[in-house]
């Protein structure tokens, strides 16, 4: 016969052994990637335009051509409030190539987007969220800057002004190339 003060021993036992079985089964194999960081190299990926044509950002970097990727949707208000300046800076900075990465929505919705506010950089689709979860992007607007080396060199996390923007693309567009 088993006492009251055994019976709660062995429930606590049994309940903690339960609740780490379900903690593997839940996190097995979940390795969480480490974010990219300013210094990497930044990790390659291959997403579609709106027009369906495959974008691959190693063949920036094979072309020595500076980036700015910037991950965003049209629900966020940041978002919306940036990407027509970015739109601005881009027409005014030559030799950056602007990769406009949008989280999760459909083609629809996008270029209904991109014709209203008249955006003419390349969006590409991240509609499965892989890239965003390969950069570890955790909130919206997030902006890489990429060297000629495809290294990352700045990290924007929310929303930049136009004047920072200025200021950030035209120093990747100086941005020497390391040897």
């Amino acid at each position: 016969m088993i006492n009251a003060k055994h019976r709660r021993w062995l429930q606590w036992s049994l309940f903690l052994a339960l609740a780490a079985v379900c903690a593997w089964v839940v996190f097995k194999g979940e390795a969480t990637p480490k974010p990219p960081a300013i210094g990497d190299i930044a990790p390659d990926f291959i997403l579609n335009t709106l027009d369906g044509e495959s974008v691959k950002l190693q063949d920036y970097r094979a072309s020595k051509q500076p980036v700015l990727i910037n991950f965003w949707a049209s629900w966020c208000t940041p978002c919306v409030n940036e990407l027509p300046m970015i739109n601005e800076a881009y027409k005014h900075t030559e030799g950056v190539e602007v990769l406009a990465v949008n989280v999760g929505e459909s083609l629809e919705k996008v270029n209904r987007f991109m014709e209203r506010y008249e955006l003419t950089f390349p969006v590409l689709m991240d509609g499965q969220q892989e890239v965003k979860k390969q950069y570890s992007v955790t909130g919206l607007p997030l902006s890489l800057l990429l060297d000629r080396d495809g290294r990352i060199v700045d990290i924007v996390s929310g929303e930049m002004t136009f004047d920072e923007m200025m200021r950030l693309l035209a120093t990747l567009a100086r941005f020497p190339q390391s040897k």
